[in-house]
């Protein structure tokens, strides 16, 4: 009973934000029907992707703040 419910929520809250963040790039979808490792594997890979393109924005943010420093001097 509480998987119904629990599955009810899932259609009703969750799943129709899957479009809107497919669509902006930011969903990573991740097989969960492997083995506990390989689906360990698949999530530690999605989040090292997630980590590079975050510190890559950060390394451009932080180039851009000196940029802007430096032609203000």
């Amino acid at each position: 009973d509480s998987f119904k419910v629990r599955l009810a929520a899932y259609n009703a809250q969750t799943a129709p934000l899957l479009p809107h963040y497919r669509a902006q790039g930011k969903l990573i979808e991740v097989d969960g029907m492997g083995t506990v490792e390989q689906v360990a594997r698949e999530i530690d890979a999605a989040l090292d992707g997630v980590r590079v393109q975050t510190t890559a924005k950060a390394f451009n943010s932080l180039i851009v703040a000196l940029t802007r420093g430096r032609s203000s001097l």
